[in-house]
């Protein structure tokens, strides 16, 4: 045994070295809010904070032309004080996007956008007063048609969901329409056009003497230009509810998945996952369903829900177990064929020997899945962890350490329309901290 265990050992030790580890990045003190797109071409761009202490923070980028193999020297975009969310964007003709929200006073901020039409070369940053008291926001492009949406504090005047539009990669923005007075929202953009704004509320229930939950919900069948009547789904309960992620498309199909967090007679905390499934463009919702309960006094954290063209879904989270303090988490998948309409029984496919945490995944149309998280052992020293599958989740390869043992923290991935992906995360150096990539050419089934 002890012979077997030495040769696996140098194997995998052998693939792990063969990696090609590059830095995206200088040593910096503080390094934050990592952010990569690519398009079908190749054409990548990564960009992050630099917040340099007493100073300060700078937003760099560097820009890559072969599928992330090399990149430039860390660029300058702009400069501010209390910078936070960056989010950028990039499209078919190299154009970049790139969005931050900026602190202006407490409970008021901005958005200000950044825009380059030459792939990085020269910026133009604008400010908006239009965005402002920013609560969350996201943006969204498909085929050049972008879409800025935010929530508005609740302590100011204008409180609400607004959205931004441009049909012309921000060369001009339409009127902002505003969907509902909440701040929080999760939204989908289907490729389509079909647009699902979804948030959680509450409504007083006199019979019962509680606030009973409620998920409230617009929806845009034309790119966001006209939008329904606001509706709701009753939960029936007064728990506190988080909405974790929704999905629509141009069949009618509409899923909403919601966590639901119970507090017992102990004061430990339990979740569920629950979601309602509608086929007819939300005239009509199933029954709210449990899709995994979790273990006593454990809860999820960080789900992601991913989907293909023919409304194959899966979703991913990380699972506390139940003795948190002597076992690590874990990463489970469960996946559904037919929109979230039913759902396989839930499975893990991490490494139950580490605390495994902060899943991402991505899928393609032929089938392709790939997941991965960082893994800490008992002394907190962490790797990266990526597995693979073929056939939509069905069978999965082999766990792939993909990084040497230190300390590291998980940053996005990327895939293009031809399996291209770009992997980044943070490796700390003492007290510095770099960015590093690796890549793969056939959808991180291997990693050169």
């Amino acid at each position: 045994m002890k012979k077997i265990f030495l040769v696996f050992f140098c194997l995998i030790t052998n693939f792990i070295f063969a990696i090609d580890v590059s830095n995206i990045s200088n040593e910096e003190n503080s390094l934050t809010n990592l952010q990569v797109e690519m398009n079908s071409s190749g054409q990548a761009i990564a960009a992050w904070q630099n917040n340099r202490y007493h100073e300060k923070s700078i937003i760099e980028f560097a820009t890559s032309s072969d599928f992330g193999k090399t990149w430039s020297e860390p660029q300058f975009i702009g400069e501010s004080t209390n910078i936070e969310k960056l989010k950028i964007i990039i499209n078919e003709s190299d154009e970049i996007m790139c969005l931050w929200e900026k602190e202006i006073d407490y409970d008021y901020s901005i958005l200000e956008l950044a825009i380059s039409y030459d792939f990085g070369r020269t910026w133009t940053i604008t400010q908006s007063d239009e965005m402002k008291y920013i609560m969350n926001y996201s943006i969204k492009n498909i085929n050049d048609i972008v879409f800025i949406i935010w929530g508005e504090s609740t302590t100011c005047e204008n409180k609400g969901i607004y959205i931004k539009k441009s049909t012309d990669f921000g060369r001009t923005w339409k009127n902002i329409k505003c969907v509902d007075e909440n701040s929080y929202f999760k939204i989908f953009l289907h490729e389509s056009g079909h647009f699902l704004i979804a948030w959680d509320d509450s409504l007083w229930d006199s019979k019962t003497s509680a606030f009973q939950k409620l998920i409230k919900y617009s929806i845009s069948n034309n790119f966001g230009d006209d939008w329904s009547e606001i509706k709701s789904i009753s939960l029936n309960t007064n728990e506190i509810i988080d909405i974790e992620q929704c999905a629509i498309d141009d069949n009618g199909h509409v899923i909403i998945i919601w966590l639901e967090t119970k507090k017992d007679d102990n004061g430990e905390y339990s979740t569920t996952f629950h979601y309602s499934y509608s086929s007819d463009n939300t005239k009509s919702w199933s029954e709210p369903t449990i899709l995994e309960k979790g273990l006593p006094s454990a809860r999820f954290w960080h789900p992601k829900l991913t989907l293909d063209s023919s409304g194959k879904m899966i979703f991913i989270w990380q699972a506390e177990s139940e003795n948190y303090y002597e076992e690590g988490d874990f990463i489970k998948v469960a996946i559904s064929s037919d929109f979230g309409k039913t759902w396989a029984s839930s499975k893990i496919i991490s490494d139950k020997d580490y605390h495994c945490c902060d899943p991402f995944i991505k899928i393609d149309s032929n089938e392709n899945v790939l997941v991965t998280w960082v893994a800490q052992d008992l002394y907190y020293s962490s790797t990266l962890q990526s597995r693979y599958s073929s056939d939509f989740g069905i069978n999965w390869d082999p766990i792939i350490d993909l990084s040497n043992k230190q300390f590291i923290y998980h940053d996005p991935i990327v895939v293009n329309s031809k399996g291209k992906v770009i992997l980044l995360w943070k490796r700390y150096l003492e007290r510095k901290k770099q960015y590093q990539r690796i890549i793969s050419s056939d959808f991180g089934k291997s990693w050169e």
